[in-house]
């Protein structure tokens, strides 16, 4: 950026300091997650998480893949704050620095990690997503970070935060009310919380460029149509998990498909924002590419919205697949039954949804064991890759309280049964594998005869056979 430009925001910052910074709230009066959230120290804290659970039970799974994204995309926090310090005039230059705009990005960044810490500790309590699959997701976003196209640039930088501010305010918003729509007053309550700070960092930052709009908005109006022009990205866009390539595809369409976040929301942003910066009613400091930046951004929420109609109007004519997309996020689960000489007598795949990964490893073990004496078989040998779960079975007592009554079916299932369990390494357990990625995507289905197995599994069972995966007992 020029010096002349840096200038700017140099002489910007007694003005940031008194119309900025009141945005932010002292520490001492700003809600914390623990504010929401079973009490640890509490006698009753088993009691108020089985409460907890209860509350969230009528979630559809989709829900918690739509949350559980949010909480991703809250939790590579870090990136956001390198990318608000990648821009000219503003960036925090010592990394204590006291300049208000540096104040600023510390301090935002401060209220925003409690909004993925509080989605994080929730998820975790409610046992209905796969914790490890999402801490990986989130270690993967953060390492792959963001290119949002601001070229160092403040002028595009204050314009795409006024505009994500504005849509994870409306996002999190439409998951409260879907929480509070099931009967979840408490995560209605977290999400409505989190969404009143986003509206909150959103009249911040849309002063900003209200200010830039009065002091140079020739520059303004371009960095407005050229940010517009890049199509503004969501900031979890390189999201990945390790598995799908198109995560964030996945999960942008599972956001849509809820009404989270729409196309008519984004159109509605930018007609928001074109209004309270007063786009329309520029007159004055505007060269011809300003004029015609400034035509282009004004027509371009009416165009947004003709385009979403006629994709609509194309869906009604033509109809529309919807195609289940697994999501590593939520647990399935699968089992295969062999004989003494490894060939195929049975497997299942089961869609959980709801549980945490030992509640899912022992619900597994489960139903292979209802299959296995619906097929009148009573001595048994179980592989599982679960190490914690067959060091349970060899002590005879599950350590996780809120799995005891399940432990207990478990155990009762196997009575008047030959039952032996045995650790067999992820290696030698892709058949499983298999099977759980389809319980992953809906799959609730015994297979009794070979030839029904999908072709590549039939491919995994034979290679197993072979011993060329594992060794087997």
């Amino acid at each position: 950026m020029s010096p002349q430009k840096m200038e700017i925001f140099k002489s910007l910052e007694s003005w940031a300091e008194q119309n900025m910074l009141m945005h932010l709230k002292p520490v001492e009066k700003c809600w914390q997650p623990s504010d929401f959230l079973p009490e640890t120290e509490s006698e009753e804290f088993h009691e108020q998480v089985k409460e907890l659970r209860e509350s969230c039970k009528e979630l559809p799974d989709e829900y918690f893949v739509v949350l559980a994204g949010d909480m991703i995309t809250e939790e590579a926090l870090p990136t956001y704050q390198s990318v608000m310090n990648s821009l000219d005039g503003v960036r925090d230059e010592t990394g204590a620095s006291l300049s208000p705009w540096a104040v600023w990005i510390r301090a935002w960044t401060a209220e925003e990690n409690r909004h993925g810490d509080l989605l994080n500790k929730y998820l975790y309590l409610s046992g209905r997503v796969d914790m490890k699959q999402i801490e990986k997701t989130i270690q993967y976003l953060i390492g792959s970070g963001m290119d949002p196209k601001f070229e160092n640039n403040p002028y595009n930088g204050f314009i795409y935060t006024s505009f994500q501010e504005r849509a994870t305010f409306i996002s999190h918003g439409n998951t409260a009310k879907l929480a509070k729509d099931h009967g979840d007053v408490k995560l209605a309550q977290i999400c409505g919380t989190i969404a009143a700070d986003e509206k909150r960092h959103e009249i911040a930052y849309t002063k900003v460029v209200e200010k830039l709009f009065e002091t140079d908005p020739e520059e303004t109006i371009l960095a407005l149509a050229g940010m517009m022009k890049k199509k503004l990205k969501i900031p979890s866009h390189l999201m990945y998990d390790g598995q799908d390539d198109n995560l964030f595809k996945h999960y942008y369409a599972a956001v849509q498909r809820l009404g989270v976040y729409t196309v008519k929301d984004y159109a509605g942003i930018l007609e928001f924002l074109v209004g309270r910066w007063n786009v329309e009613k520029l007159e004055s400091g505007l060269s011809g590419e300003g004029r015609r930046a400034q035509d282009f951004v004004c027509g371009l929420p009416l165009r947004i919205r003709k385009l979403e109609e006629k994709s609509m109007e194309r869906t009604k004519k033509h109809g529309c697949i919807t195609s289940t997309v697994p999501f590593s996020w939520i647990f399935g689960g699968g089992g295969i039954l062999r004989d003494a000489n490894g060939y195929f007598k049975g497997a299942f795949t089961s869609h959980y949804g709801i549980g945490s990964n030992n509640r899912v490893e022992l619900k597994a073990l489960f139903d292979g064991i209802r299959l296995c004496k619906r097929l009148s078989y009573s001595s048994v040998i179980i592989e599982s890759d679960s190490k914690i779960v067959v060091d349970w079975f060899r002590v005879g007592k599950c350590t996780l309280w809120y799995l005891w009554d399940f432990w207990d079916e478990c155990i009762q299932e196997m009575q008047g049964m030959n039952v032996q369990i045995v650790h067999q390494y992820r290696e030698g357990n892709q058949a499983a594998d298999f099977l759980a990625k389809l319980g992953e995507r809906g799959s609730n289905v015994i297979y009794e005869e070979f030839h029904e197995l999908p072709r590549l599994l039939q491919g995994i069972v034979r290679i197993d056979r072979s011993g060329l995966l594992a060794i087997r007992h």
